[in-house]
């Protein structure tokens, strides 16, 4: 039985339905992010009241993430807070940085990288100098987009007092998207997301879920 199915069938799950929690774990693809867009449809339909999201997911298709964001900012009007809960890597990193709230618990760690994008290919045989440029282009489509979401999502700590020009954002997310493109992996901790403006919050007390 497939993850995604599991969490359909999975009684838990629908205990947290009942408290308007929803929960994005493991990989993220087009089954699971398509399974979780109809239950926060659905409970978006019984009231406009907020939305929990746990994450807990080192990330994976660039492209499915993006259509869970587009749904969060086009056709939710409930907000939807946010918790990091374990891991918040790549992919996952873009949904929480549309979330409207966006906490972490004391020990999730979290990266920001370049990613990868599915579905770029040249059949062989067409290996022409136009297809491997066209290639090229939608690489570095794919990269301008990447970090031009990090730079109007992020909220870092040092841009609180005095917002900095483009150039001096771009920079700034260029290098924490190097340090997430190490061959190692380099995950921040929970007080260094916080400083780069990936979450706002880190919870040290009782989230109030199960509260009556």
């Amino acid at each position: 039985m497939s993850k995604e199915k599991e969490q359909v069938e999975n009684p838990i799950f629908d205990t947290f339905m009942s408290r308007r929690t929803v929960i994005l774990s493991g990989e993220i693809n087009h089954q699971s992010i398509g399974e979780l867009g109809q239950r926060m449809v659905e409970l978006q339909a019984r009231s406009p009241d907020r939305i929990n999201l746990v994450i807990d997911s080192g990330g994976g298709s660039m492209d499915a993430a993006l259509r869970l964001c587009d749904l969060m900012s086009t056709v939710l009007t409930a907000p939807v807070r946010g918790i990091a809960l374990g891991a918040c890597g790549s992919a996952a990193t873009f949904v929480m940085l549309y979330c409207n709230e966006r906490l972490s618990t004391p020990y999730s760690r979290f990266l920001i990288h370049s990613g990868t994008r599915s579905k770029i290919s040249i059949p062989i045989g067409q290996t022409t100098s136009e297809n491997l440029e066209q290639l090229l282009r939608d690489v570095k489509a794919t990269e301008e987009m990447v970090l031009g979401l990090y730079m109007s999502k992020l909220t870092p700590l040092a841009w609180s007092k005095k917002e900095p020009a483009d150039e001096k954002r771009r920079e700034y997310v260029q290098q924490l998207i190097d340090r997430g493109d190490q061959p190692f992996d380099d995950w921040m901790s929970a007080e260094e997301a916080i400083e780069v403006g990936l979450v706002t919050e880190i919870v040290h007390g009782k989230l109030d879920i199960f509260r009556d």
